[in-house]
């Protein structure tokens, strides 16, 4: 089983109305989103089912809209994964996480996201440097699991935005 931290595409500057969740993709976040429809599909080929969950922002949704087009499943809302979200919610989104039945893909935002990391490879009794788990725009970090005597971390990959080579973390 894998979960997918995705970091949404670069993002206009504003809204034009100084609402942060109204923020679109720009140009260049729009050809990424295509191209991290390519690549998170790729690690998810053989894996299903497949539930896709971003943060209510309008970048985080288009960022997984052609994602989800690509499995051709529906994305939901999540707003634990907004941008500043608290440590308990974050770490309620890392049990939902490391308990779901298929893969799951989710979208969110810095610094968020790196807390879920961290959260999530804690509670699997796994030190990781912070920096190791810090996702720029566009990256994302995978997460795969074995279900053998519970849900146990096998392997853990970033994926930087610069050209998608895996990292390997662990495992």
């Amino acid at each position: 089983m894998t979960v997918i931290l995705l970091r949404h595409a670069k993002a206009r500057a504003t809204a034009g109305y100084g609402d942060d969740l109204a923020r679109t993709l720009d140009n260049e976040g729009l050809a990424q989103a295509q191209v991290l429809a390519e690549v998170v599909g790729g690690v998810l080929a053989r894996e299903t089912p497949i539930r896709i969950v971003a943060s209510p922002a309008l970048r985080c949704q288009a960022t997984v809209g052609p994602l989800a087009m690509r499995f051709g499943i529906e994305s939901f809302e999540d707003p634990r994964l907004l941008e500043m979200a608290p440590d308990d919610e974050l770490s309620e989104l890392a049990n939902v996480a490391q308990t779901a039945v298929g893969a799951l893909v989710l979208c969110g935002h810095a610094p968020a996201l790196s807390r879920l990391a961290q959260i999530m490879t804690a509670s699997q009794g796994v030190v990781v440097p912070a920096v190791e788990l810090a996702l720029g725009i566009a990256s994302f970090a995978s997460f795969e699991f074995r279900e053998d005597s519970g849900r146990r971390l096998v392997a853990l990959s970033r994926y930087p935005a610069s050209d998608y080579q895996r990292v390997r973390i662990v495992g």
